[in-house]
């Protein structure tokens, strides 16, 4: 037997299809607006740890240096 919707039936299929298919457009564009937030957190951060350790690597290389310079001077005045 078949049953034949009533256009009011059909009517209220298509808007809730339309209904779902918007909030699941919506829900994707937060999660890509959320993803485009995550990447540039993600990058800025990279950032920060590679300027920073660029800044320890010459504090390191500095101290080094110095003391480089330092050890044979106190070495030789220990000789004296």
């Amino acid at each position: 037997m078949l049953m034949c919707m009533s256009t009011k039936q059909q009517s209220d299929q298509q808007s809730e299809k339309q209904i779902r298919a918007e909030a699941h457009f919506k829900a994707r564009e937060l999660l890509r607006a959320d993803a485009d937030q995550a990447r540039h957190d993600y990058h800025s951060a990279q950032r920060a740890v590679l300027n920073r350790t660029e800044r320890l690597r010459k504090e390191r290389l500095a101290r080094e240096a110095r003391q480089s310079i330092r050890a044979p001077l106190a070495a030789s005045i220990r000789t004296r």
